[in-house]
């Protein structure tokens, strides 16, 4: 019996690179074609320092109502791009883009670990077919927050 995790094969977004992504709404506007999908995807963003997309991929496919995100996965493609930041997405095929508690707790594990790389999340933007949440927008993802919380983690680790 082989147990072997396989992960799908990132699918690039055509005509991206290159691309600035400078608010939620346009990464909303650039996103809205794939709301449509009857389960959740969840793709990532990967940034240059200016903010112009390297590649935008799906990272993983999951049910009507939840997707597996490994933020190991995340870190070390954005590694393999030497990604400045990145923009993480996904969509609600529900309809109703609020983010579940897992939505917000997958995000913070991502921006913490990414942090450790010195890889910003800029943010997490959650579509449906007609609207979006943005995380960063709303508060759930504030820079100076990630940087408290991982520097509390760390606080034990400092040089003297």
């Amino acid at each position: 019996m082989n147990l072997e995790l396989k992960f799908p094969e990132p699918q690039e977004m055509p005509e991206t690179t290159g691309e600035m992504m400078e608010s939620s709404k346009l990464v909303f506007e650039r996103m809205k074609p794939y709301a449509n999908i009857n389960r959740e995807v969840f793709w990532t963003i990967y940034l240059t320092v200016k903010n112009e997309i390297i590649k935008a991929e799906s990272c993983f496919m999951g049910t009507i109502d939840s997707s597996a995100v490994y933020p190991r996965e995340v870190i070390r493609r954005a590694l393999e791009l030497s990604a400045s930041s990145m923009i993480l997405v996904h969509n609600h095929p529900s309809g109703d883009p609020e983010p579940s508690k897992p939505d917000k707790k997958i995000t913070l594990d991502i921006a913490l670990c990414a942090r450790l790389f010195q890889i910003d999340v800029l943010d997490h933007v959650v579509i449906s077919k007609e609207r979006y949440y943005s995380m960063r927008d709303m508060g759930d993802l504030h820079p100076v927050e990630i940087k408290k919380r991982f520097d509390m983690i760390f606080e034990n680790y400092k040089e003297d």
